[in-house]
């Protein structure tokens, strides 16, 4: 089945619905099988055709660029710029581990819990270049960690000062900057 609308000389709109053999449900429209073209069967001026034509093509035209537009919307940026994974002065952590303490499978450093902390300004360029994850399956991933071993997942703090601020007054918190501030340990760059 094929369902449309077409504009008729007189600016009403004409809606109908074809089945596969041209034939129309409802309205005045029927379609010529060789060509697949939807014509009146009232008898319409080539003029009308012609016009009818150009409006679809201008139809088609906008739907194609709200499509590019919408695609725009959802592309990932162009990762650009360095990272610093920092932690807090008390903690004892080396670059490869960075990836299991935001995974949650190290949470212990020596005797320390460690505390691992979002940065939701970094937050999909760090789970590209490091955990190598994207949003939805590290939000699946703690949700299953949460559910099967009690984990939360690391609290989501809004850019660079609110994490400095958080990974300076909490022994074992270990977060990412995109510019390394003085106060904390730096464990790795990205």
């Amino acid at each position: 089945m094929v369902a449309g609308a077409v504009q008729s000389p007189g600016n009403s709109v004409a809606h109908c619905t074809l089945n596969a053999m041209g034939k129309s449900r409802r309205g005045a429209i029927s379609s010529v099988p060789s060509t697949g073209k939807i014509y009146p069967q009232s008898g319409w001026s080539d003029a009308s055709r012609r016009k009818m034509k150009k409006e679809s093509m201008k139809c088609s035209v906008v739907a194609l660029a709200l499509l590019v537009l919408a695609g725009s919307l959802f592309a990932r940026p162009v990762l650009a710029g360095e990272l610093y994974v920092i932690a807090h002065r008390a903690s004892q952590l080396s670059g490869v581990d960075v990836r299991d303490v935001y995974i949650g499978d190290k949470q212990m450093a020596g005797a320390l819990k460690l505390v691992p902390v979002d940065n939701a300004a970094l937050q999909r360029e760090f789970l590209d270049k490091v955990v190598r994850m994207n949003p939805t399956k590290y939000a699946t991933l703690w949700t299953k960690k949460g559910f099967r071993d009690g984990l939360n997942a690391p609290p989501l703090k809004s850019g660079d000062a609110e994490v400095i601020a958080f990974v300076r007054a909490t022994p074992g918190a270990i977060a990412y900057v995109s510019a390394l501030p003085s106060g904390v340990d730096l464990i790795q760059k990205y």
